[in-house]
């Protein structure tokens, strides 16, 4: 008889069960234990007896949880004052039972709950929240919607119902190439990888595919066949190095100024020695290089101004500040071409929002024009010592562009952005003035091929070739050449200006907007079909406008206090011709005024509950303007310490937060969530204090009241929360996951229920809702809610700021008026009872959509035109070098120093089996990654502290200490050391105002090699 309880066997079952198959004369892990390289023992935390990789997770959450003493103090209030919000109010009015609670977290402790007595304490305390100081000290935070963007609309839809701010996390983890909104003004968008195999010519630069990105990885291999040709650029051999025909290997974070002298190369070689038709063509109709800027004098010569605008020339108009200028070639007048901003948010220009030029032919260089001459140009360099500090200051260089004079003597004196970045680059043409490399090998001017050895260790030969071999394939394949770039060059505070210069070479050579062109990145836009209404769904714009989004990082820097030992000032980045906007300012004053101007969201908000000013007798709008005018109402940024200011209930789903990417996680546990920390910086002395934030000469402790996770296993978020829900995981709820790298749109549907107690992102939101909504009949009702909304990129508000120019109202430079010098202020409704109802439900605004579309000319920009950057000597491409630490904070400077230690820079890469994934409880991914966390270094660095491979290490900084074992490998040059930023349970910490991890140096010694649990 058959025994139908017992399901048939799939093949290769012996094999699976006898897990003989990962290496040759290696075993895989048995049920008891990990193998790991040379017959290491497993360390304890991974000898449990968990499972193979398996469905359901061993560290499945399967019920509610509450940490235990807060559990006992709601109870006991509950039943002393029967209502739940007044219960919670009891326990937050009370500093004793507040911090033994916060104390605990982190501490083990959770405790069993019912979902209705673990939902009511959220919806409690977020209630009470609200009531009391604002829904905008409430917070959600999960990561990038692409691969479950049904499960994210779900927190994200409820948080924006009831007022509370989502938080981004690409610029958080440092994700997000910000060099692409700069020049292409839109949010990040790339080729699928299927166009890989279109291009002709692929240079992998800082991307590991085959690692990294191992289901597209055959597209390369795949046009290989087809004589494409591959250049790997990194500074270690990496996977991607093993395929390629040519491997450079700079320096860690020197990608920049390789990418600076290939565009040498390629400006003097098919611009200057001879016009490549396909490429001019391509940058007059598609780029701002022919757009007129203006100059202005200073030390006897020029420096670069800003865009020649309409208005320059006597035009009065709509829009007219914002409407920029070319030379036309034929007839030598200057002319607006259509698409600038001017045309595209005004009202009589909105038909000339194309990029038609019709008759106009774009002069794209002064050179050999008989009304032109040479005038001397200024323009910073930083690859230099610099001031006492290292960093700013650097140099000065003297070079010259052709330029004229626009109607008569006293008109603008002009020049276009090509002739400055010819200038920029180092390229000469003759009978111009200043100071210029003579040749390639001209090792000490800015720009070349030999200066960039200097730098990166590239041979300057090399450079040369892979320049030429680009832009010749460009030109004769009509621009089929390919970037492919990654985290390896995004993870630098500098990244923006190495992007930069990636995009000059695409842009210069014909290849970005093609088919097998371009720059492809690893992160996005997703498809057009989900990205037009899962925004709606998710910011609930179908129910109320708009929505709160909030920057994650200036969110984290400010309310984790890492702005407290930010110390060193802002202005010690600006540029050796800076006018001087930044002295006196540090990170935390340039976000303040960011927000208070209406540049950057900011929330909190106000001092006070936006409920309170938005239910304000009158004009909530005009009553609101007065206050701060007077100094009676002020942002909270300018006082982030106070508690009327602190975040109160952090949600967070989806994402470990907390374990993977809380960058700083020693300031969070410490002055967020005030529990253990091991935080080591020192904080800022009172000479590096901020200038408009207020010093609280105590650090707070404990700022978040509630801490919520939701998640299918237990992370390290989990363990530091207060509630713990249990949510369904991909095999067991429908989904919608679509990335820009992908051509579909995937849409998931459950293989089983959820287990146990677990219930979809949908349904505990739902619940949450409902609940919520009952306890707002007694203390909340129906409130307005007085909403700061910034100054979006390309929206009605942009043009209310000409030129780009910076000014404060607080200090007097301007009046405070919102949707011009201030964030545009809207009053908005917010229905407390109905929000049950109207989350499952689409409300009247649903069919109301938005548009956007973000550069100042309406082209692709070399040039970038704002006080402030124009402050940090960035308006044309440029290159920054690595953030000297040793400088800045007084870190060791790298290398041996004589003890047993030597000091690195720390690279983080993403680790082959655990990309956004790393699972500590599955033994077969422990075994593919050596069992457990690990350091790779070069022999060298290991020779000189007495390291061989396999013996245990500690990694030192001035945030916190980690532990983990030495993997020694040839692959890396010495002075690098790799660790795998996706492993779990570790990621190092740091600070500053734009997340960024590579820039740190990181002290790595032997440590004793009895390790104990």
């Amino acid at each position: 008889m058959t025994d139908t309880r017992t399901p048939p066997k799939e093949p290769g079952a012996a094999l699976l069960s006898a897990a003989r198959f990962f290496r040759p004369g290696t075993p895989a892990p048995g049920p008891h234990g990990v193998a790991l390289p040379g017959g290491r023992a497993a360390d304890a935390r991974h000898r449990e007896a968990f499972s193979r990789y398996s469905y359901p997770p061993p560290a499945r959450v399967r019920r509610p949880y509450v940490r235990g003493v807060l559990l006992e103090m709601y109870r006991e209030a509950k039943r002393r004052l029967t209502d739940p919000v007044l219960a919670w109010a009891d326990i937050q009015n009370d500093p004793e039972r507040r911090r033994r609670y916060q104390r605990a977290r982190g501490k083990g402790g959770l405790v069993r709950a019912s979902w209705d007595e673990a939902v009511e304490i959220v919806a409690a305390a977020q209630v009470h929240t609200i009531r009391t100081y604002g829904p905008d000290r409430i917070a959600g935070c999960s990561p990038d919607p692409a691969m479950s963007a049904v499960s994210h609309a779900a927190g994200a839809r409820y948080h924006s119902l009831i007022g509370a701010p989502m938080l981004s996390l690409h610029d958080r983890y440092a994700d997000l190439p910000v060099a692409w909104p700069r020049v292409f003004g839109d949010r990040t968008d790339g080729p699928e990888p299927g166009d890989w195999w279109d291009a002709a010519y692929l240079m992998t630069w800082g991307s590991n595919v085959p690692v990294t990105r191992t289901p597209e990885a055959r597209r390369m291999a795949e046009a290989r066949y087809r004589g494409q040709k591959v250049v790997a650029v990194s500074p270690g051999h990496a996977g991607n190095a093993r395929f390629a025909d040519e491997w450079l290997h700079p320096h860690p974070g020197t990608e920049g100024a390789l990418a600076l002298a290939m565009g040498h190369v390629v400006l003097k070689e098919f611009f200057v020695d001879r016009e490549t038709p396909f490429f001019a063509d391509h940058v007059r109709k598609f780029t701002d290089l022919p757009f007129l800027v203006t100059l202005t004098e200073r030390a006897g010569a020029y420096v670069p101004d800003r865009f020649l605008r309409a208005a320059d020339l006597g035009e009065n108009g709509e829009g007219a500040e914002w409407k920029t200028v070319v030379l036309d070639a034929a007839s030598g007048r200057a002319v607006v071409p259509d698409g600038s901003l001017g045309f595209r948010r005004t009202d009589a220009g909105r038909v000339r929002r194309n990029l038609e030029l019709d008759s106009v032919d774009p002069q794209l260089t002064l050179y050999g024009s008989a009304v032109a001459a040479g005038v001397e140009v200024l323009l910073p360099r930083f690859d230099t010592d610099g001031g006492a500090h290292g960093q700013g200051g650097g140099g000065v260089l003297r070079r010259a562009v052709p330029a004229t004079r626009l109607g008569g003597a006293d008109g603008p004196l002009v020049t276009t952005v090509h002739d400055l970045l010819l200038a920029q680059y180092g390229v000469w043409r003759h009978g111009l003035p200043g100071c210029w490399p003579t040749h390639y090998a001209d090792a000490d001017a800015p720009g070349t091929p030999a200066w960039q050895e200097r730098h990166t260790s590239v041979p300057a030969a090399k450079c040369v070739k892979i320049a030429r071999e680009f832009a010749r394939t460009a030109e004769r394949s009509q621009g089929r050449c390919v970037i492919l770039t990654g985290a390896g060059t995004n993870h630098w505070f500098h990244s923006e200006t190495i992007h930069r210069a990636f995009l000059a070479l695409l842009q210069l050579t014909g290849c970005q907007g093609r088919n097998g062109g371009g720059w492809a990145h690893y992160t996005g836009q997703e498809k057009c079909r989900p990205v037009t209404g899962r925004p709606r769904l998710a910011s609930a714009g179908d129910w109320s406008r708009p929505p709160h989004r909030m920057t994650g990082t200036a969110y984290w820097f400010l309310h984790t206090d890492q702005w407290r030992h930010d110390r060193f000032g802002a202005d010690v980045l600006a540029s050796p011709l800076g006018e001087g906007r930044l002295t006196g300012m540090t990170g935390a004053d340039c976000l303040a005024l960011s927000a208070r101007s209406g540049r950057l969201p900011s929330y909190p908000t106000f001092d006070r509950n936006p409920l309170d000013l938005g239910g304000a007798a009158g004009d909530p709008v005009a009553g609101a303007v007065a206050e701060l005018k007077a100094g009676t109402l002020k942002f909270a940024y300018e006082d982030p310490d106070a508690p009327q200011n602190w975040p109160r209930v952090l949600t967070l789903w989806r994402a470990d937060l907390l374990g993977s990417s809380a960058t700083g996680a020693e300031y969070v546990t410490r002055h967020l969530l005030g529990t253990q920390s091991s935080l080591r910086a020192e904080e800022a002395g009172p000479d590096r204090r901020p200038r408009d934030v207020t010093w609280r000469d105590e650090a707070p402790e404990g700022k978040l009241d509630l801490l919520l996770s939701l998640d299918f296993r237990q992370t390290h978020s989990t363990l530091l929360s207060d509630v713990v829900l249990p949510v369904a995981t991909w095999y067991e709820k429908h989904g919608l996951s679509s990335t820009d790298p992908h051509p579909h749109v995937h849409a998931p549907t459950p293989a089983v229920d959820p287990l146990w107690q677990a219930r979809t992102d949908f349904d505990a939101f739902r619940a949450l809702a409902e609940r919520l909504s009952e306890l707002a009949v007694r203390h909340l009702g129906v409130r307005r809610d007085l909403v700061a909304a910034p100054l979006g990129h390309d929206t009605p508000g942009e043009p209310a700021r000409p030129g780009g120019v910076v000014r404060d109202w607080k200090r007097g430079e301007c009046e405070p008026v919102p949707g011009e010098t201030m964030p545009n202020l809207v009053v908005v409704e917010r229905d407390y009872p109905a929000i049950g109802a109207e989350f499952a439900a689409f409300g009247p605004l649903v069919e109301q959509l938005g548009t956007a579309d973000g550069r100042l000319t309406g082209r692709r920009h070399f040039f970038l035109d704002h006080d402030w950057i124009h402050e940090l000597g960035e308006a044309l491409p440029v290159y920054r070098p690595p953030l000297d630490m040793n400088s800045l904070l007084g870190e060791p400077r790298l290398g041996p120093d004589g003890q047993r230690e030597v000091t690195v820079r720390r690279l983080t890469p993403h680790d082959k089996w655990s990309i956004h994934s790393a699972s500590p409880d599955d033994l077969f991914m422990l075994a593919l990654s050596r069992g457990g966390r690990h350091i790779w270094m070069s022999p060298q660095d290991a020779e000189a502290i007495g390291v061989g491979d396999g013996d245990w290490v500690e990694a030192v900084d001035r945030d916190g200490v980690v532990a983990a074992r030495a993997a020694v490998s040839h692959r890396m040059p010495a002075g690098t050391v790799h660790a795998d930023h996706a492993q779990p349970s570790w990621a190092f910490d740091h600070l500053g105002p734009t997340d960024n991890q590579r820039d740190e140096v990181t002290v790595i010694r032997r440590r004793a090699q009895e390790v104990e649990y």
